[in-house]
């Protein structure tokens, strides 16, 4: 069961904070594994819905922990988990943890030259008399070549979502990538404030889309040695989502 949050759902709220984080399986940047950490970094964030990479699921390097169970137990959030690439047990790839009930999920794997790469999406019930809101998150691959294959699977996926939906994860490229462009205009980047990088070495790869206009979102990293990557945390007033967009759409 992937569901470990038991309570019953919550009246619609007016705005949903929402990350994306590289955890790099909670290794820090002393270069030393701490899933306690990385909690800590979730909870202080105080967000409903969170989309991670490269976690670990019964591998050794990460002391053969279910990092996803861990985490949604620790933070009493509901879960789900898509496989890139795996071994017997062992496991590794993207998950999205969320205050709200995940109504389902599913995946899709994405070519890669070095690894197998994959996309995960959960349909989230965020208030009793609220439509569903769609999240997807994706670990794309470190070079130019990979990511030329894998971005059109990716546009043809979040082409058929109908519905308000959230875009978000380690892309491995900056929003100036002429893959990139090819988001605009059916789904709006989450700008941070001020422009700062989101990976140790100075780069902005890891980021935030919508596919519906929200005026007033804002965006920004947290400050934190827990991984090489800096989590990026959007706040969105739902509000402002465009709801009457999707009426008749399912």
């Amino acid at each position: 069961m992937e569901q470990t949050k038991n309570q019953p759902a919550q009246a619609e709220p007016l705005e949903v904070r929402v990350m994306t984080f590289n955890i790099r399986h909670g290794k820090g940047l002393n270069n030393k594994v701490n899933l306690e950490r990385t909690s800590n970094v979730i909870k202080e964030a105080n967000v409903d819905i969170v989309s991670l990479q490269e976690v670990d699921r019964y591998l050794p390097r990460s002391g053969f922990n279910d990092q996803i169970g861990r985490l949604a137990k620790n933070l009493k959030m509901y879960w789900c988990f898509s496989l890139s690439v795996g071994r017997g047990l062992s496991q590794y790839g993207n998950a999205i943890l969320s205050k709200h009930p995940i109504l389902e999920h599913h995946k899709i794997y994405l070519p890669g030259a070095r690894e197998r790469r994959s996309l995960l999406q959960a349909t989230i019930q965020m208030g009793d008399n609220s439509r569903p809101l769609h999240v997807i998150t994706t670990h794309l691959g470190v070079t130019a070549g990979e990511r030329k294959q894998q971005f059109p699977l990716i546009l043809e996926k979040l082409s058929t979502i109908k519905g308000p939906a959230i875009f978000m994860g380690d892309l491995n490229m900056d929003s100036r990538d002429p893959l990139l462009k090819d988001m605009f205009p059916a789904w709006q980047k989450i700008h941070l404030n001020p422009p700062v990088s989101t990976f140790i070495t100075g780069k902005e790869i890891d980021h935030i889309y919508l596919n519906c206009p929200v005026m007033s979102a804002k965006g920004w990293t947290i400050s934190s040695e827990a991984s090489d990557h800096f989590p990026v945390v959007a706040q969105l007033p739902l509000n402002m989502i465009h709801y009457s967009r999707y009426v008749g759409l399912t």
